[in-house]
Parts: C-alpha cells; structure tokens; sequence
C-alpha cells in the first residue's frame, strides 16, 4: 500500500509540474496575428493601403486585378511621418512603395537589435525593371557608375 501512495504522489507531482510549465509557456508566449501574403489576402483584411503621391493610387486604378483595383477606396496618401509609423506599427496600414526603398526603410527605421518590426509580403502587385542604356564608350561612363551606386538604385550593376 506504501509502494502503491508512493507511485501516486510521484505521479501527481509530475502531472502537476507538466501542466504549470506548459500553461506557464501557453501564456508567455506571444501570439501574433496570421500574416498577409497575398494582394486577395490584404483586400480582405480592412487595413488601409499608404502610398506617397497619387503614383500608386493612379496605378491601382489601371490595374486588370479587381483585387488591386479596389485598394483604390483604401488608398492614403502619406503627409506625415508620425502618423504613417503608427498605423504601420499597429497594423492598421500597409504601406506600398518599391522593394529596395522598403528593405532600406526596414532596416534603418524598423529594426532593434537584429530583429525587424517590419516585412514585407511575399507576393508582389506590380513587377517594374527599369533599364538605361548608355552609348558605349561613354565618357562619364565612371562617374555614372559611381553616383547609380551610391544611390542604391540598383542592387547589380554591371
């Protein structure tokens, strides 16, 4: 019968143990809310789409994409700075301009320590390559390297 008090009174405190950690760990963890990955996804969502000028807004409206077409009664127009953060920060907006300006922005103004407050969605609304062609031999051939790549205009130049 002592053997039998014994087992039961181990057996308690490990059931014990291993409930109070597991709800200790269920309640310190952070949940965070499922992401948007997709132009679908974030027409669903009632987040409002930030832009600077009316480049993006007149882009929505000339887009074959319902989905897109509609960002076009969500879409504000970035004034000021503070406001902007805030609804980014808080997730009530997503802000839209082009990726190397985005992963630029990331890094200096949404990163602590190595982690960013910030991504950016996987899928992509509008693919835009923009090329410049130079005449060959070109006399300021170097000091246009120079300043294209001090710009960070490009992520290659060759």
């Amino acid at each position: 019968m002592k053997v039998w008090i014994l087992f039961l009174s181990i057996h308690t405190l490990v059931l014990t143990t291993l409930y109070s950690g597991n709800l200790t760990a269920f309640l310190t963890v952070e949940r965070r809310q499922p992401s948007i990955e997709t132009i679908q996804e974030l027409h669903e969502s009632d987040r409002s789409v930030i832009g600077i000028g009316f480049y993006f807004k007149a882009s929505f409206e000339e887009s074959l994409n319902t989905y897109i077409k509609d960002f076009v009664n969500r879409y504000v127009r970035w004034t000021d700075e503070l406001d902007f953060s805030h609804q980014l920060i808080h997730g009530k907006g997503v802000y839209v301009e082009t990726r190397t300006y985005q992963d630029y922005l990331i890094v200096t103004n949404y990163t602590y320590k190595g982690i960013a407050s910030m991504r950016i969605m996987k899928e992509c609304y509008q693919d835009q390559n923009i090329g410049v062609t130079l005449q060959r031999h070109f006399p300021v051939k170097e000091s246009f390297n120079k300043v294209i790549s001090r710009q960070s205009l490009i992520l290659v130049w060759c």
